[in-house]
């Protein structure tokens, strides 16, 4: 029977109901949705795509989203980075690409 009273659910309502019923029937869902990337080239003429991803539906996440470091031969992923990251200096993103990160338990 169709009602011709439209129910709204919200996005995030929607996502949730959507694991849920993937995780009652054993399927993990993974999303990372990408936020905002930037690029820069280090001085060894690697070029880094930087972007912040959502991630709270990545097994193992450390928090809601992170910083995903990628090049064409590595990828690194942080999940403590300034939320200031895009107005930081190509020197800066860089420096923080190789601090250390938190081991993962």
């Amino acid at each position: 029977m169709h009602d011709s009273t439209e129910l709204v659910i919200d996005e995030e309502l929607r996502k949730s109901l959507r694991v849920a019923c993937a995780e009652a029937r054993g399927v993990r869902l993974v999303r990372s949705h990408r936020i905002h990337t930037h690029i820069v080239r280090d001085s060894s003429g690697i070029v880094w795509r930087i972007t912040e991803s959502h991630a709270q539906h990545v097994p193992g996440s450390m928090a809601l989203t992170c910083l995903i470091f990628d090049s064409q031969a590595s990828c690194r992923r942080h999940w403590c980075y300034p939320a200031n990251w895009l107005t930081l200096a190509k020197a800066a993103l860089l420096d923080l690409m190789n601090q250390p990160r938190p081991a993962v338990r």
